[in-house]
């Protein structure tokens, strides 16, 4: 009936730290809503900031998956 599952106990410690992080930030995060609304230069930066990560984001991901990334022998160095 109640089995044991790891990865419940952490996922759900994962939420809910999310959740109370989240409740104590909530008036802020109202208030940067209301300015994006409000002001479009505002509300466009963010859309144009969340682009941006998520194709950065994007192109690691794949880099990684597909095994190009960058090897640390393969950086350029400074002068020395």
């Amino acid at each position: 009936m109640n089995q044991y599952e790891p990865g419940r106990g952490i996922a759900l410690s994962a939420c809910a730290s999310t959740l109370f992080a989240l409740r104590q930030r909530l008036p802020l995060l109202r208030q940067l809503v209301a300015r994006a609304v409000s002001e479009p230069r505002v509300g466009l930066g963010l859309a144009v900031s969340a682009a941006l990560l998520g194709a950065q984001l994007w192109v690691f991901d794949w880099a990684y998956a597909a095994g190009r990334v960058i090897a640390r022998d393969a950086l350029p160095h400074g002068p020395d």
